[in-house]
């Protein structure tokens, strides 16, 4: 598939179709570990892993930034057919996150009780979360290694091996995980093992693809740049930077609506992990729009970018019309999977209303997701930023300031008013960016003609 010639709505189904796959593979990995832990080591071993989780997911946003930078450059040099710059930005990305992952790595493992301590988790479980985290930790060097591989195979255009590597690291983790468990006796550290095994197998298929790949490209004659490490960090970092944003302001709503009490936190809980399942497809279209949108941006084919555009709305909006379809016939249904209205009727009918009424902060969800995408295909990273910044101040802010008189209500009523917003303004900044830079490309082919 070749995204520059193809058709776009074809090259965007075919690259998309995976990734959405890949994505669904992760959270079915996900549902498997909580049940394979939790059913044969308990509900305090599943706490002890749950927290060495919440840990590590922030450590690892420094990989999904390194990942998200190498995938835009690279998708980008594609597009500009400069295969020099992908070569060589491969190789420095790669020595880059191996260092960052080391130190990243050491010093997690020196200081983990000091971590521990930071987060209140109960002294008790300091031994089965430490066996966990540390060689969880001490094999995260795999993770960013697979990661830096997996940006530039997606860039050139690949996502359906991505898929098939996904499944089988997937798969060698379930199969570990129960059988290091259940057969060998291991506690904690046992699901931390096959995780670290599944990433080893997942970095050597990526890395083995990778350098097929970078055979396989043509040689160019263009000098390659100077400075490409940090044009990977200036997009990673504003990207890093969001992650960590969005993790500490959804700790500061966790407190609010904790504050409702347990019936209405588990019911929002509940509400996450619907909407976050639910938006999966959604979710990978826009990561396929945003490399379609950097490649065919480096090629300077604007039109082809604006057609991508309208046909992705289209289908993002039209699967959003049919889960807000589901979600208002049957939102009891829907929250009875994770929630029983007899064990708290307070949450469940909290979960219920609140799928119901975001019925359209969905629809502008899916927006806000597009629109986001291309400005980071665009490299426009701080516009990104700001307009995650301006969700966050919106939806926490007015969480906090309606709470009083609204109660659980103001939930959302936030998270809608901060979409509305947001999707307007970030469909402004793209609007803004692309009929800029498409101007100045009309301009310059007219000066060189």
């Amino acid at each position: 598939m070749d995204m520059l010639k193809d058709s776009c709505k074809r090259s965007l189904i075919v690259f998309s179709i995976p990734m959405i796959l890949s994505l669904l593979t992760q959270q079915f990995y996900n549902i498997c570990d909580t049940l394979i832990v939790g059913r044969l080591l308990g509900a305090d071993m599943l706490s002890a892993v749950g927290n060495a989780g919440t840990i590590i997911n922030i450590t690892t946003i420094v990989c999904g930034g390194f990942e998200l930078g190498g995938q835009m450059l690279f998708s980008e040099a594609m597009g500009r057919k400069t295969y020099g710059v992908i070569k060589k930005g491969v190789v420095q990305m790669l020595v880059f996150s191996a260092f960052t992952a080391v130190i990243i790595s050491t010093g997690a493992i020196l200081f983990r009780n000091e971590i521990f301590s930071a987060i209140g988790l109960p002294e008790e479980l300091y031994g089965a979360t430490g066996r966990y985290f540390v060689l969880y930790m001490a094999g995260i060097l795999f993770l960013f290694l697979q990661s830096i591989s997996n940006s530039a195979i997606l860039a050139m255009g690949d996502s359906k091996s991505i898929l098939i590597l996904s499944a089988a690291s997937s798969v060698i983790n379930i199969v570990l995980d129960y059988c290091f468990i259940r057969f060998g006796g291991m506690g904690t550290e046992g699901a931390a093992l096959a995780t670290v095994i599944a990433q080893a197998a997942g970095m050597t298929g990526s890395g083995y693809l990778l350098r097929k790949r970078l055979k396989s490209l043509p040689e160019d004659q263009e000098p390659v740049p100077k400075g490409l490490l940090v044009r990977i960090l200036g997009i990673s970092i504003p990207s890093m930077f969001q992650q960590f944003a969005l993790t500490f302001g959804g700790a500061l709503m966790q407190t609010l609506i904790n504050s409702f009490g347990t019936e209405i936190s588990n019911g929002y809980v509940v509400v996450q992990r619907v909407t976050s399942f639910g938006l999966m497809p959604v979710v990978g279209l826009a990561q396929s729009l945003s490399v379609f949108g950097s490649a065919n941006r480096g090629a300077m084919q604007y039109k082809r970018i604006g057609e991508a555009i309208r046909f992705t709305m289209v289908l993002v909006l039209g699967y959003i019309v049919i889960m807000d379809a589901f979600f208002l016939w049957k939102p009891g249904s829907v929250v009875s999977l994770f929630l029983k209205e007899a064990e708290g009727s307070e949450g469940f009918l909290f979960a219920c209303h609140y799928l119901s009424y975001s019925a359209l902060a969905y629809l502008l969800t899916g927006v806000e997701y597009l629109m986001e995408s291309l400005l980071r295909g665009f490299g426009r990273m701080k516009l990104f930023l700001m307009t995650t910044l301006v969700f966050l101040v919106l939806n926490i802010g007015l969480a906090w300031i309606l709470a009083e008189s609204l109660g659980p209500n103001a939930i959302w009523v936030s998270n809608m008013t901060g979409r509305l917003v947001v999707a307007i303004l970030s469909s402004a900044l793209m609007v803004y960016v692309y009929c800029k830079e498409k101007k100045l490309h009309i301009d310059k082919s007219i000066i060189y003609e």
